[in-house]
C-alpha cells in the first residue's frame, strides 16, 4: 500500500504515532499547568471545580491516547 504524501503504510503509521505522542505531551503539560493554577486559587472559587474536572477529563484523554499508541505500535511491528 503506497501513499505519495506519506510514503509507505508503515511511514503513515509512524507519522500517526508521532502525532499521538506529541498530543500526549501537550495534554501532560496542560495537566501540569492546570494543577499549578488549582493550587493558587481557593477551593471556594467557582473556577476550582471546573479546573478539577478539566484535570479528570485530561487524564481520561491521556488513557485513550495511550491505548491508541499501543495499537499503533503493534500495527507498526506487524507491518513489513
Amino acid at each position: 500500500m503506497k501513499n505519495d504524501y506519506f510514503g509507505s503504510y508503515k511511514d503513515r503509521l509512524k507519522f500517526d504515532l508521532n502525532l499521538l505522542l506529541e498530543e500526549q505531551n501537550i495534554v501532560n503539560k496542560r495537566i501540569k499547568i492546570t494543577k499549578e493554577t488549582l493550587e493558587e486559587i481557593p477551593s471556594t472559587d467557582p473556577q476550582y471545580s471546573i479546573l478539577k474536572d478539566q484535570i479528570d477529563i485530561d487524564r481520561i484523554n491521556l488513557d485513550e491516547l495511550q491505548k491508541k499508541v499501543v495499537v499503533l505500535e503493534k500495527k507498526i511491528k506487524e507491518t513489513i
